[in-house]
């Protein structure tokens, strides 16, 4: 009997390469978590400061957070009139623990370190650029993580992390870190050319839509914060 060869299509398949977990990123996030942890971590219990007063103690649109729409309506007088997103976020954390303020601080805490996460991301991946890639490809890793660690830790921070109405200032430095990265990505082709820039512009529009929608705003409507 004539042997069986396998068809071409077949033989020509190749399990596509499997794609390595990026160790030296885990580890660097890990090391910038637990670090802004180690700073920030003993001042969860600093009590409602100055506009914290209005923007939370005082402010009745985060009394519920459905229907959502008295809480991205928040009144001028509180503190963060003009600025819906702000103003959920508080929403949210009432939701949960009323005005308790551990979980307003833990929020001011995650909503930090993701913005060290993304300018970790920012530094790296800007650095193994293809015109920067032969000088600091190798060490990319190591002076994101330097450069991200101390914007992160530093004690000029300080004041954005711990006093919860600057959650407001955390927020659009969040928004504006993940724009730049976004778009940075959405220069860079995807696999096929073209499709992976579409996702990432829209990203960077979306992140960019966000901080506006949360700081400008805020700037026409007589609020008090910055």
């Amino acid at each position: 009997m004539p042997e069986k060869r396998p068809s071409a299509d077949a033989s020509s398949l190749k399990p596509a390469p499997a794609r390595r977990a990026d160790w030296a990123g885990l580890a660097s996030g890990a090391i910038i978590a637990a670090g802004a942890v180690a700073v920030y971590g003993r001042t969860f219990s600093v009590p409602l400061l100055f506009d914290d007063i209005s923007s939370i103690a005082d402010n009745p649109s985060i009394r519920r957070l459905w229907p959502i729409w008295p809480a991205l309506s928040p009144p001028n007088e509180a503190g963060v009139g003009g600025r819906p997103l702000l103003n959920l976020s508080y929403a949210a954390n009432y939701a949960a623990g009323g005005a308790g303020v551990f979980g307003y601080h833990l929020i001011n805490l995650c909503i930090h370190v993701l913005a060290a996460w993304t300018l970790f991301a920012l530094v790296r991946h800007t650095l193994r650029r293809p015109i920067l890639a032969e000088r600091f490809g190798s060490a990319a890793n190591s002076l994101a993580l330097a450069i991200s660690a101390i914007w992160a830790w530093h004690p000029v921070q300080t004041e954005s992390v711990t006093y919860l109405s600057q959650r407001a200032e955390s927020m659009m430095g969040l928004f504006y870190l993940l724009t730049l990265y976004c778009f940075m990505r959405g220069t860079e082709p995807g696999p096929d050319g073209k499709s992976g820039r579409r996702i990432w512009f829209t990203l960077s529009f979306l992140a960019c839509l966000a901080g506006e929608f949360r700081q400008h705003l805020g700037a026409h409507r007589g609020s008090g914060l910055r």
